[in-house]
């Protein structure tokens, strides 16, 4: 296997092995008489999100660990397959119920191709959350007719594997940009031996940034485009289901049950007909509710009478009625849960919060040449609203500002689909998959204030998706939000000893770690030099007041949410006397 180094200034690059080995073909491998019959079979598969095992749900993790089944004994294949289990690592852990101790989960994705000589896989590996690469790419080639197994060095005898790192280091060189090493990883091949597409690993340094490794693919006609390239018709004819692109053909002419996401009880029977028919019977009702179904690339897209739209597939952004099975060939249950089209909470104290849904699906395509491509990305937002406060014109203003806080999550998304859809015209590429959503939680009362969060989860291209948790604190007995600031007394902000005294807290999480951060962790996090009163983050929760710093602001993507637990107690001394009792037991 050959490494390209570039630096700034000077380019080094590793000539090839001069050993000689057979080539792929006709050359100086003559193929056997009779092909050895193979089969991709998956020796472990484990759907992405909510999977239930034994009773248990494991979540987030996409395993798929594929192996090779000869009609003969053959060596060759049996190599092949230790060198996939050598690949994939220590992918169990993740499949036990609990999980890894350390809150992580992987993807482990495969993609077989089957064809009349070759049998050829290539695989994908990722441990989150991390920062700084898109994982591990590898392909493990079979050729049927001579029993051998086929290496890039065979399969790369014909092209320079020099000359299209240069190429690339050359497109992607820039004055912020420079590619410090670029490793050919794996290749696929055509029936007669020769290779279509070339897989490359490359770590790109950044001006202002840390440094990225990225998988990416020489296309057939010479273009290099960031991870794998295929297209929807390759997704759809491989040879194994895939999580996200499985043939949706192979859920017609079944009734399926249909479970409650949450009680995981069964709640309604599906049945889908090759005609484009379909319908839905609750179980505490009967009555068959008839709809129609449409294909959208690897989703199915449901309309039953009086009832929102539904779709199969990978659909967690989507409200309404969830039928939830990704994908509809690996498992013979649905999800599917409803929620009221205004859901409404009544506190206590008779405060009434109600959500009321922003969703948005773009418009535009994913793909701008593929006619009934599935929405380029959504937008899913509940936006609360309060009735019941004492004073209704401060009411007005707190909900005006929900409102506008949800207005400027929207054109902050629509001003960023803009842009990738500049990228899909002007550059030929085009992203799916984009979303954004945001959900609030009401986490209770008590005495004169109420609490709720807001957390987001969107994915506006790049190598990951971002999480964020923010809060609201209201006094009721005032109608007013309180920032941070609103909690203390106005000699203690003053005179800086309500920040001293928040300081001294930070600290102390410094030197003692937190629940999920440990004191070594936090050597990895900055220091934070001021404290905002009127805009730093925080809740209260058993006893403390947690600031609250987002993915970025004071530390890496992979170490998340970074929060600062500050007992209560140690902070009597600063804090305005109706809130020194605050303690939101959770």
């Amino acid at each position: 296997m050959k490494k390209y180094i570039c630096l700034i200034t000077v380019m080094l690059l590793l000539s090839g092995c001069t050993t000689s080995l057979p080539t792929v073909g006709n050359e100086t491998r003559e193929p056997a008489s009779v092909t050895n019959e193979t089969t991709i079979t998956m020796l472990e598969q484990i759907n992405l999100g909510d999977t239930i095992i034994d009773g248990n749900i494991i979540n987030g993790n996409i395993i798929e660990v594929p192996q090779l089944v000869t009609s003969k004994p053959s060596a060759a294949a049996d190599a092949i397959n230790e060198k996939i289990l050598d690949f994939a690592g220590d992918y169990k852990s993740y499949m036990m119920p609990s999980g890894p101790d350390d809150f992580s989960w992987i993807e482990l994705i495969c993609y077989p191709f089957i064809g009349e000589r070759y049998a050829q896989i290539v695989m994908t590996r990722n441990e989150y959350p991390t920062y700084g690469t898109d994982g591990d790419l590898a392909t493990f080639t079979y050729d049927m007719q001579s029993d051998t197994e086929v290496t890039l060095q065979e399969a790369s005898k014909k092209d320079d594997l020099d000359a299209f790192a240069v190429e690339f280091i050359e497109d992607e060189t820039t004055e912020e940009a420079t590619v410090e090493e670029i490793t050919p990883v794996g290749f696929l091949l055509d029936e007669d031996g020769g290779a279509t597409r070339y897989f490359f690993e490359a770590y790109i340094g950044h001006k202002d940034s840390e440094g990225w490794k990225s998988c990416y693919t020489r296309m057939p006609d010479g273009r290099f485009l960031q991870f794998l390239g295929f297209t929807i018709d390759e997704l759809m004819e491989m040879d194994s289901p895939l999580y996200y692109a499985s043939d949706y053909r192979d859920v017609l002419g079944d009734t399926w049950a249909c479970w409650d996401y949450d009680t995981k009880e069964e709640i309604a029977a599906l049945s889908i007909e090759e005609d484009g028919n379909c319908e839905i019977s609750f179980v505490d009702d009967g009555s068959p509710i008839d709809g129609k179904w449409t294909k959208y690339i690897n989703v199915l897209y449901f309309e039953f009478d009086g009832l929102p739209p539904v779709f199969t597939g990978y659909s967690k952004h989507l409200t309404g009625i969830n039928i939830g099975v990704s994908p509809p060939s690996r498992s013979r249950d649905f999800y599917l849960f409803q929620e009221p089209e205004h859901p409404t909470i009544k506190t206590a104290s008779g405060i009434v919060i109600t959500a009321y849904n922003h969703s948005q699906s773009d418009p535009l395509p994913a793909d701008p040449d593929l006619e009934g491509s599935a929405p380029m990305a959504t937008f899913d937002e509940y936006v609360p609203q309060f009735s019941g406060f004492p004073d209704e014109k401060k009411q007005t203003e707190i909900n005006t500002a929900l409102q506008n806080e949800v207005s400027a999550d929207l054109e902050s998304y629509l001003s960023e689909l803009r842009d990738m859809w500049d990228m899909a015209e002007n550059d030929d590429y085009y992203s799916a998959g984009l979303y954004y959503d945001v959900s609030y939680k009401y986490m209770g009362e008590d005495g004169r204030v109420l609490q709720i969060g807001k957390y987001s989860d969107y994915y506006l291209g790049g190598a990951h998706g971002t999480q964020g948790a923010t809060y609201s604190l209201y006094d009721i007995d005032q109608t007013k939000r309180l920032a941070l600031g609103d909690l203390f007394t106005a000699s203690a902000i003053n005179n800086g000893e309500a920040a001293n005294a928040l300081f001294r807290g930070i600290d102390t999480v410094f030197e003692t770690g937190t629940e999920s951060l440990s004191k070594e962790d936090f050597e990895d996090i900055s220091y934070p030099e001021s404290i905002d009163m009127k805009a730093q983050d925080y809740y209260i929760q058993d006893g403390n007041l947690i600031l609250v710093y987002q993915p970025y602001e004071i530390a890496s993507y992979a170490t998340g949410i970074v929060e600062f637990p500050i007992p209560m107690r140690d902070l009597s001394g600063v804090l305005r006397p109706e809130y020194k009792g605050l303690r939101f037991e959770s």
